[in-house]
């Protein structure tokens, strides 16, 4: 047996503590499974492999992961598809350019240093976010392996035609048996 790698993971989606593991005599490219039984913690501590949170607790252990994390259409994905399509769509007015973080490259003497450009300035890594008075918040409703994702929009007027393209969105993050349903909501609360 080789080396065990050990990592915890807690859903944002639910409340379940799950404990992966994968040997490094593994294929490089097969994914944490979940750990059976107690597992003993770098602390020296043994850890439960799965607490299922009360949405889950009727699932296999099986049927928990693959609700929460490896189904195409798993908790995680959807909501992380969700956002990704929110953060994808300049149409729809929620995001803005942001530019926090420098660009780096390697230096030979200095190591990791800010890239720069022709004139000299820093330049900028490019990424989006949503608008400062903007908040989207999530919410899985129901139990089991099939719960519904509610998503909340909190700051902005809802147009006809963002209602359209939320949607679209929507419908572009669900499967037949597990659904994404968007609100908007015009203050913050």
């Amino acid at each position: 047996m080789g080396k065990q790698h050990i990592q915890r993971w807690l859903p944002d989606t639910c409340g379940c503590q799950i404990v992966e593991m994968k040997d490094d005599r593994d294929d490089p490219t097969e994914l944490y499974r979940i750990a059976a039984g107690k597992v003993l913690a770098s602390d020296g501590t043994e850890v439960e492999g799965l607490v299922a949170c009360p949405a889950h607790n009727m699932l296999t252990r099986q049927g928990l992961y693959e609700a929460v994390k490896t189904d195409a259409d798993s908790e995680t994905k959807r909501k992380n598809g969700m956002i990704r399509e929110l953060m994808a769509d300049d149409t729809l007015g929620l995001t803005e350019d942001s530019q926090d973080e420098p660009e780096m490259e390697d230096h030979p003497e200095l190591g990791q240093v800010p890239r720069l450009d022709a004139q000299g300035a820093i330049v900028f890594k490019r990424s989006r976010r949503f608008k400062p008075y903007m908040d989207v918040r999530f919410r899985f409703m129901g139990e089991g392996g099939a719960r519904q994702l509610e998503a909340w929009i909190v700051g902005t007027v809802v147009t006809a035609a963002m209602r359209t393209k939320l949607d679209a969105c929507a419908g572009r993050c669900s499967s037949p048996t597990r659904g994404v349903t968007v609100h908007a909501q015009v203050e913050r609360g």
